[in-house]
């Protein structure tokens, strides 16, 4: 496993080298300001999105010949999601890798990502984070006090529990389900049949253990990653829900950089996203391989159609709580890149 991670880690750098001849790197004078920040993020430091964070803060020193330095808190080091998320917003931490699910609680329009079987694949999620989608929630994430330099893959979820197969809706009615506190998953989980139960993510793991809930509800990184597998025997893939990271910054912090520094960043977020984005493609197959094979996991694949019927209600009452204006106008531009694709 460690040579697995490797080897991809080498693969991500690959694309940081040649990303750095392609578009050039900034100059910099070895005096001058300096600034050590701190970002913290919510995952461990073998996915990826903890292996895309040290590829950013290393691009970022390099960029700015060192003026810049970011330290990197994982694993929920600083507090709990929602509570570094908001110490970013003050500026209690410089930036952090936080899903657009806890920006919802500054705007309901971040649950429009993750409206159930709204995007059709990664591909056109990468696709409508680089078009005007993606632009869309930049410019929302700066009205609630917000930068977001890039858009991160945190993968579409899958459920997982220690009772039965999850096949069919009906197969959900009973179950205690772990959500998080967000209105999306919890009203997902609640049209199923099964009882929302919230549990902070960093007390996820013993809940499991000790069977204060039946299942949970997250993507295959965090899966594997937080070792679910130990606690769940079944897992559904069902892609019912895309999840979506930023990297963002306190505005102050950001404002406090001359151009040439917030151009040396931002070109580093470019650079760490591309590898994140392939990571997280190359490492999918990588965890259902290693959940079955190695930790005798069970995966089904469901159909998705009685599925998609199921959760239709679910659109329906998120949209009660969301700007339609606003969603009328991300839905034509992700329809527009996917027609573009197509």
């Amino acid at each position: 496993m460690k040579r697995f991670l490797v080897f991809f880690i080498l693969m991500a750098m690959s694309v940081v080298i040649m990303a750095g001849f392609i578009g050039g790197t900034s100059a910099f004078a070895a005096t001058g300001q300096s600034w050590s920040l701190r970002m913290g993020h919510f995952l461990a430091e073998e996915h990826p999105t903890g292996l895309a964070s040290e590829i950013f803060a290393e691009e970022v020193e390099n960029r700015t010949n060192g003026r810049v330095t970011i330290e990197i808190f994982p694993n929920n080091t600083l507090g709990s999601t929602p509570e570094v998320a908001d110490m970013v917003r003050l500026g209690v931490v410089d930036l952090g890798i936080y899903t657009t699910g806890q920006l919802s609680a500054y705007a309901n329009e971040f649950y429009v990502p993750g409206f159930p079987y709204f995007f059709d694949n990664h591909e056109h999620v990468f696709a409508s984070f680089a078009a005007k989608p993606g632009q869309m929630l930049k410019d929302k994430a700066l009205e609630v006090g917000f930068v977001v330099l890039n858009l991160w893959d945190n993968g579409f979820r899958q459920f997982t529990n220690n009772v039965r197969p999850l096949n069919a809706p009906q197969d959900f009615v009973g179950l205690r389900m772990r959500v998080p506190p967000e209105l999306a998953m919890e009203a997902s989980v609640r049209t199923l049949g099964a009882t929302p139960t919230t549990i902070a993510f960093a007390e996820l793991y013993m809940a499991l253990a000790q069977g204060v809930a039946d299942g949970q509800e997250n993507p295959l990184g965090t899966i594997y990653t937080a070792r679910y597998f130990e606690a769940q025997r079944y897992l559904a893939k069902m892609d019912y829900m895309y999840n979506t990271s930023t990297m963002m910054f306190n505005p102050n912090v950001w404002n406090s950089f001359p151009p040439d520094i917030q151009q040396a960043i931002q070109e580093a977020s470019d650079v760490a996203t591309a590898a994140q984005h392939q990571m997280a493609l190359e490492f999918e197959s990588m965890y259902i391989r290693e959940l079955t094979e190695t930790h005798g996991m069970e995966i089904t694949y469901p159909d998705p159609e009685p599925f998609r019927i199921a959760l239709a209600p679910v659109t329906e009452e998120l949209l009660q709580v969301v700007d339609r204006a606003w969603y009328e106008e991300f839905v034509a531009a992700v329809d527009e890149v996917r027609q573009s694709m197509n």
